[in-house]
């Protein structure tokens, strides 16, 4: 509701007092009354004050100045001073209301590493590749090392290393580094050598650098024991893969879960069941979590020896710890069942597959079906044809020659 304030003020022009500087004689003019009225929403009007009344205010009123005079209304109209006034209307931000609210709304989402900047990256990241396309032959490679963009300093070296994919130039750039000596050969060097010698199986070089790494005084960590202890498994050098474990051990250092399932299948392709065991019950006791694969290795072993109680022990282990399985664990489950002789519990781990939202492929339906057919098990093995072709599951020629052969020996009706 607006309210108007009226403030009355009488100009009288025949003051005596003037300055100095005026020398022409003062006119005198008729006094004069304007009235200053202003709305306000704040506060009820107030009345003007009568001058009349008291003389010594109609004295001091006129010896105040306007801005005084003004002072009551202006503190009574405008605001404080120390409230803040809003200049302009504030950007508004879009918010989906589809999607949780966030904690917190950074204006800067993402904030991108240093590394990227650097110049000198597409410089050795082109020059990788370039020392990939040329010759194999080392002739060919020192030439192409001598048009290097940048110094080889550490971060240069590792960065190259890391981009090369044949192991036989990976190794020839880790000996150039090597004859270099601008800076300390660090595990680091030998691990990421090692990795790519892995890829080609070449367990000899591997172990070569590894006893240098020893004679040098190079930590081996837990990295460079797991590349050693895996060639050794991909190589068929099982012996190999067991000794270098039992190295590992000794110096106290923890096996990490790609070591653990590693050497867990080593023992089982060696027959040692025993050691297979043991060494699972050991890493557990150490807080080692075995993941799909180890129990896969586990399954398998037991399968095998067609050990049933072996297979429940798995079964129970995982459920115990909360580890699904994959469809490679149920694969080999499958398998193992199927040399126990346990058609019925074949079937219901199949079933429980199904109904966790794996799909299976051709190995999970040839296991099954070799299952049923050893069994004798016609109905099932029909039942499985028919939802094979409901589903469209894919089918490959070991399974039709496997549903033929049970055709023809009359356990099949198709």
């Amino acid at each position: 509701m607006a309210t108007t304030s009226s403030i009355h003020f009488t100009v009288n022009s025949s003051e005596t007092k003037r300055p100095i500087f005026f020398t022409s004689p003062l006119k005198l003019i008729p006094p004069k009354r304007f009235t200053i009225s202003c709305r306000s929403t704040k506060s009820p009007p107030k009345s003007p004050p009568d001058l009349s009344k008291n003389t010594n205010t109609t004295t001091k009123t006129k010896t105040q100045s306007l801005s005084d005079q003004l002072k009551p209304l202006i503190t009574t109209t405008l605001p404080p001073k120390d409230q803040p006034q809003v200049l302009s209307k504030p950007k508004s931000i879009w918010v989906n209301p589809a999607k949780p609210k966030r904690s917190v709304l950074s204006l800067q989402r993402q904030k991108r590493s240093l590394y990227s900047y650097n110049p000198q990256v597409r410089d050795l990241r082109l020059f990788a590749q370039k020392l990939n396309d040329c010759g194999s032959s080392q002739e060919a490679f020192l030439a192409s090392l001598e048009e290097i963009p940048h110094p080889p300093t550490r971060e240069n070296a590792l960065l190259i290393l890391n981009s090369l994919k044949p192991w036989q130039k990976t190794h020839m750039f880790f000996n150039w580094v090597k004859t270099q000596n601008l800076f300390p050969m660090e595990t680091i060097f030998y691990n990421v050598t090692m990795k790519s010698m892995r890829f080609g199986r070449q367990f000899q070089l591997i172990e070569e650098l590894a006893e240098e790494m020893v004679s040098n005084g190079v930590e081996l960590d837990n990295i460079t024991y797991s590349t050693i202890i895996t060639c050794a498994k991909r190589s068929k050098l099982f012996d190999k893969a067991v000794e270098w474990f039992e190295r590992m051990y000794k110096t106290g250092l923890m096996p990490d879960e790609v070591t653990y399932s590693a050497i867990l299948d080593v023992y089982a392709k060696l027959g040692k069941v025993e050691e297979v065991l043991s060494l699972y019950e050991r890493g557990r006791a150490s807080g080692w979590t075995p993941d799909p694969i180890a129990f896969s290795v586990l399954g398998k072993m037991f399968g095998e020896a067609g050990d049933y109680d072996g297979i429940r022990y798995v079964l129970q282990e995982m459920a115990a710890i909360g580890v699904k399985p994959n469809l490679v664990v149920y694969n080999t489950l499958l398998e193992a069942m199927g040399k126990a002789g346990k058609p019925g519990l074949a079937r219901s781990l199949f079933e429980e597959m199904v109904a966790s939202g794996l799909t299976p492929n051709e190995k999970t339906l040839t296991a099954l079906v070799k299952i049923y057919g050893k069994a004798r098990w016609a109905r099932d093995a029909l039942d499985l044809w028919e939802r094979m072709r409901s589903y469209k599951w894919p089918m490959d020629f070991i399974l039709y020659n496997t549903l033929l052969n049970m055709r023809l020996r009359g356990f099949l009706r198709i």
